[in-house]
């Protein structure tokens, strides 16, 4: 099942609507996608860590990580 699905039938319709949100950005800049993808599911872990399995967890810090770390090499090479 989708996250977004998974959200939305688990009651989390905010947060699901965040991840919509967050996927029609996908459309725009891949930048604004990456950013909006970062910011939802941080929100996700804040909000409903206690709902998530320790593996879903951990799959979604390791997106978060993984983007983070995008974030910093796009913005560094933009810089040099």
């Amino acid at each position: 099942m989708a996250l977004r699905e998974a959200l939305a039938a688990s009651g989390r319709v905010s947060l699901a609507e965040d991840v919509t949100h967050a996927l029609l950005s996908a459309a725009s800049l891949s930048t604004e996608f990456l950013g909006e993808s970062r910011v939802t599911l941080k929100k996700i872990l804040r909000e409903s860590s206690d709902q998530l399995t320790s593996d879903e967890r951990a799959r979604m810090w390791d997106v978060v990580k993984q983007l983070d770390e995008t974030f910093r090499a796009h913005f560094k090479s933009k810089v040099t």
